[in-house]
C-alpha cells in the first residue's frame, strides 16, 4: 500500500489558493447573472412606474384642458345660443377675445404647452341633436332639435413619438333661455288686405328671420293690434279692433300650438271711419303672477271702463276669464277713446299702470294692484285739454317701480312746449301721484306723437316726440329727452324737418335701449321728411350717475338694409329683446301698405349694425291698412 505523503506548508497553500480561484469565477458569473436579472426587473419596475406617473399626470392635465374647453363652450352659449348654432356640425378651436371665450376656426391655435415640451392640442366639435317622438335623443332618425347641441371637447398629445394619446369629454347643451312655444323668439300679428282672419309669423333670433304665415282665428279686418306674451309660461294674448260699426274688440289666446277666440266686447267708434283711429283697449301681464289684465272702453260716458283678468295658472279658454263690474272714471266724463298700460318689471311685483283719454279730451290715470285685484291710486283728471289726435304713454322705472305718464297738451305749437308728464312715486300700489300735471323743461313744440322707453337696468327713461302744428308754422319738430329718475335733460329742435304726424292714425317716433356689457345707448327712430325711405335715427349716450347731467346725442343717422322702406313709414314700433339686450326689432308700415322688420345690434365697441330681420324680404306686401297699429310684434318673455 502506497503511503500518503504529507504536503508541505507551501504546497498546501498553493493548492488552497488554486481551489479558491476556481470557485470565485463561478460565483462571480452566477452573481452577475442574478444581478442583471434582478436589475432589469427593478429598472423595468422603476421605468414603468415613471411612465405610469407621467401618463397619469398628462391625462390629468389633458382632462383639465378638455374640461376648460367644455366650460368655454358653455360660456359661448350663455353669451348667445346663436353663436353656438352658427358652428353646428364643425370642429373649432377656442380663444379668448375681449375677456370672453369665442370660437376660432384654427384648432391649432388652441394649444397648451406642458413642462416646456409636451403640446396638448384641444378642439371642440359641435353636432346636431336628433330626438324621437318621445323627446329622447337618438343617434339616427327622429327630427333635428335646433335648440340642443352635442359638444365634444377633445385633447390630443404625443406621449412619445410612437405613442399618441387623446381624451374626450361629451356633453349636451340646450338653449334653456329660449321660450317654449315652437322654440321661437318672437311673434308678429297682422291682417292682409280683405282678410277677416289675422295672420301670424314666428321670429327666430338665430336666423334673424320670420317663418311662414299662419292663420289665427276668423274675426274681422284687424286694426290697433296689441300682442302681449306671458312672463310665466308660453302664452300670448292678442287684442284687436275689427271693422264693425260700432267697433268690436276681439281677444285671442295662443298657447304655442292652438289659437282661440276668448271673448269680445263693443268698444265703440266706427270700425272703418275716423273714430276708429284710436285704440280703445290695452293688455298687460302681471310680472310675478302671470295674471293678464285687459282694460277697454265701454263706449259710454258713464261706467266708462270695463276690464277682465285671467289667472296665470289658467290656460286659454273663455271660461277662465274673470269679469268685473264696469268702473266710473272720476277723471273722464266722455266716452273713453284711448287706453295705454304698462307693467312693473320687478320680478316680485304685480303692479300695472293704466291711463285713458276720452272724447272730452280728459286724461285719467290709475294703478292696478294684482295682489288684491283692485284699482288703487286713481288720479283726478291729469289733463282736461289733451291735444287733438294725440297719443299717451306710460312706463315704470325698472328699479324703483315709480310710474311716469307722458302726453300732449293742446297748447303746444311752434315755440310753445306741448309735452306734459306726471309721476307716481313710491314703487308700491300706494304710490303718490304729482298734485298736478308737470311741464318738462326745454322743449319748444307740440308733441302729438310721442314715445317713452325704460332702461331695463336702471331708472332712466328715454323720451321723444313729434308734434303737429295746425297752423303749419314749424311746430312739427323732433324733441328728445332723458329722465334720470328724478329730473329731465332735454333737447329741443333736434330735427326741424321731421315728418308731421297724422294724429293718432300715425306713430312717427319709437324709442328703445341697447345694452352690451357696460355699454349703454338709447335709440330714437323717427320719420325724417328729407331722407325718405330709410331708417332715420338718433343715438343717445347716457351720462351719470351721479345726476343731474346732460347725455350726448348724435346727429341724424340713416340706414337702409334691403329691402328699403319704399317711402315714409306711417307706423313705427320698437321692441327690445329681453334676453339679448344688445338687440332690438323695429317694425314699420309705409304708405303703400308694406310691412317691414329690421334688427339693430350693438357691440360693446360700440358698433351699431342694422340688418333686415326677414332675410331681405318684405314681411307683407298688402296689409289690410297701413295706420292705426296695423301689426304688433312681441318677444317671448318666458
Amino acid at each position: 500500500m502506497k503511503k500518503a505523503t504529507a504536503l508541505s506548508d507551501p504546497e498546501r497553500a498553493k493548492r488552497v489558493e488554486g481551489e479558491s480561484k476556481g470557485f470565485s469565477i463561478l460565483e462571480v458569473i452566477l452573481a452577475a447573472a442574478l444581478f442583471v436579472t434582478f436589475s432589469v426587473g427593478a429598472i423595468t419596475v422603476v421605468v414603468s412606474g415613471y411612465n405610469a406617473n407621467r401618463l397619469g399626470a398628462e391625462f390629468s392635465v389633458a382632462n383639465q384642458f378638455a374640461s376648460e374647453g367644455m366650460e368655454a363652450v358653455k360660456s359661448i352659449k350663455n353669451q348667445s345660443y346663436c353663436d353656438l348654432a352658427a358652428v353646428s356640425s364643425s370642429t373649432r378651436g377656442l380663444l379668448r377675445t375681449g375677456g370672453v371665450w369665442a370660437f376660432d376656426a384654427d384648432g391649432t391655435d388652441d394649444r397648451l404647452t406642458h413642462n416646456s415640451s409636451d403640446d396638448f392640442i384641444r378642439t371642440v366639435k359641435v353636432e346636431r341633436v336628433r330626438r324621437n317622438a318621445a323627446g329622447d335623443i337618438v343617434i339616427s332618425g327622429g327630427t333635428v332639435d335646433s335648440y340642443s347641441k352635442k359638444i365634444t371637447s377633445t385633447v390630443n398629445w404625443n406621449f412619445n413619438t410612437a405613442r399618441p394619446e387623446s381624451i374626450s369629454l361629451v356633453s349636451y347643451l340646450s338653449d334653456w333661455r329660449r321660450p317654449i312655444p315652437g322654440g321661437s323668439n318672437g311673434i308678429i300679428i297682422y291682417t292682409g288686405e280683405g282678410s277677416n282672419t289675422p295672420t301670424y309669423r314666428i321670429y327666430d333670433v338665430c336666423s334673424n328671420s320670420f317663418g311662414p304665415e299662419f292663420s289665427t282665428v276668423a274675426g274681422g279686418l284687424g286694426k290697433n293690434f296689441v300682442t302681449r306674451t306671458s312672463p310665466t309660461k308660453g302664452e300670448v294674448i292678442v287684442g284687436y279692433g275689427d271693422n264693425s260699426n260700432p267697433q268690436i274688440l276681439r281677444v285671442m289666446c295662443f298657447d304655442g300650438a292652438t289659437w282661440s277666440i276668448e271673448w269680445s266686447a263693443t268698444v265703440g267708434g266706427d270700425g272703418s271711419g275716423t273714430n276708429a283711429t284710436t285704440r280703445r283697449f290695452d293688455i298687460a301681464y302681471e310680472t310675478n303672477s302671470g295674471d293678464v289684465l285687459v282694460v277697454y272702453s265701454t263706449n259710454s260716458g258713464t261706467n266708462e271702463i270695463g276690464y277682465k283678468t285671467k289667472p296665470g295658472s289658467a290656460d286659454c279658454g273663455a271660461s277662465n276669464w274673470v269679469s268685473y263690474p264696469n268702473i266710473d272714471s272720476p277723471g273722464t266724463s266722455g266716452t273713453v277713446t284711448w287706453v295705454t298700460m304698462a307693467w312693473d318689471r320687478r320680478s316680485t311685483s304685480n303692479l300695472i299702470a293704466a291711463v285713458w283719454a276720452d272724447t272730452a279730451n280728459d286724461l285719467q290715470g290709475a294703478v292696478w294692484d294684482g295682489d288684491t285685484n283692485s284699482w288703487v291710486q286713481r288720479t283726478t283728471a291729469m289733463d282736461t285739454s289733451l291735444a287733438l289726435g294725440s297719443i299717451q304713454d306710460v312706463e315704470f322705472e325698472s328699479v324703483s317701480g315709480d310710474i311716469m305718464v307722458v302726453w300732449a297738451n293742446v297748447a303746444g305749437n311752434n315755440g310753445t312746449n306741448g309735452a306734459r308728464y306726471m309721476t307716481c312715486v313710491g314703487g308700491t300700489a300706494n304710490c303718490t301721484w304729482d298734485a298736478s300735471a308737470q311741464t318738462p323743461p326745454t322743449f319748444l313744440d307740440a308733441a302729438q306723437n310721442l314715445d317713452i322707453a325704460a332702461n331695463p337696468l336702471d331708472n332712466q327713461l328715454l323720451f321723444a316726440s313729434i308734434g303737429f302744428d295746425p297752423n303749419d308754422s314749424g311746430g312739427q319738430d323732433l324733441q328728445v329727452g332723458r329722465w334720470d329718475g328724478s329730473a329731465w335733460a332735454n333737447v329741443a329742435n333736434v330735427d326741424t324737418s321731421s315728418k308731421p304726424p297724422l294724429g293718432a292714425v300715425s306713430k312717427m317716433v319709437a324709442n328703445g335701449w341697447l345694452i352690451a356689457g357696460s355699454t349703454v345707448r338709447g335709440i330714437v327712430v323717427y320719420v325724417d321728411n328729407v331722407t325718405t325711405g330709410v331708417i332715420s335715427y338718433l343715438v343717445m349716450t347716457p351720462c351719470g350717475p351721479p345726476y343731474p347731467c346732460s347725455p350726448s346725442w348724435s346727429g341724424l343717422q340713416t340706414a337702409s338694409p334691403a329691402p328699403t322702406m319704399g317711402g315714409n313709414q306711417l307706423w313705427n314700433d320698437i321692441q327690445m329683446d329681453p334676453i339679448n339686450q344688445e338687440s332690438l326689432i323695429l317694425t314699420a308700415s309705409n304708405f303703400t301698405n308694406d310691412l317691414f322688420a329690421k334688427r339693430l345690434v350693438m357691440t360693446a365697441g360700440p358698433t351699431l349694425t342694422w340688418t333686415d330681420a326677414n332675410n331681405g324680404s318684405v314681411l307683407e306686401l298688402d296689409l289690410g291698412q297701413n295706420s292705426r297699429s296695423p301689426f304688433s310684434f312681441a318677444y317671448w318673455r318666458y
